[in-house]
C-alpha cells in the first residue's frame, strides 16, 4: 500500500471513499451481501491505486476471498472493520507511505485475530 500512497489519484481516493461509505451503510443496516460487495470493490480500488498491473493481478485473488472473510467477521466486526480501511485512506490522502503500510498490516492482523477467535 505504500506505493499507492505515492501513485494514487484523486479518482482513486474517491473510489476508495465510496466503497468505505457503501460498506459502512451495508454493515449498519445488517446487509451482509452489500458489505461483501463493497469490501470486494474496496480491495479492487486499493489495488488500482497502485497503478501497476502486476500488483493488481497479485491482489485479484483476494477479491474472491472477501465473501468468506466478511461473512465470518460480520457480526464480530460490523462497522469497526471499516474504520481500519478509513485510516488507510487517510494515510493515502496524506501520501504517507510508511503509515499506509503499517495500517494495512495492523488491519490484517486485527482481522486475523477476529477470525481465529471465532
Amino acid at each position: 500500500m505504500s506505493i499507492a500512497a505515492i501513485r494514487r489519484t484523486g479518482d482513486d481516493l474517491a473510489s476508495i471513499a465510496d466503497q468505505i461509505r457503501l460498506g459502512r451503510a451495508a454493515s449498519r443496516s445488517g446487509d451482509v451481501l452489500g458489505a461483501i460487495h463493497a469490501h470486494a470493490h474496496l480491495l479492487e480500488a486499493f489495488a488500482q491505486a497502485v497503478h501497476d498491473r502486476a500488483a493488481e493481478a497479485a491482489l485479484r485473488p483476494l477479491y474472491s476471498l472477501t465473501g468468506a472473510i466478511v461473512t465470518r467477521t460480520f457480526r464480530a466486526v460490523e462497522v469497526d472493520g471499516w474504520d481500519g480501511h478509513e485510516r488507510v485512506l487517510d494515510a493515502l490522502r496524506a501520501s504517507d507511505e510508511s503509515r499506509a503500510a503499517g495500517l494495512v498490516t495492523d488491519h490484517l492482523e486485527a482481522m486475523i485475530a477476529v477470525v481465529v477467535s471465532l
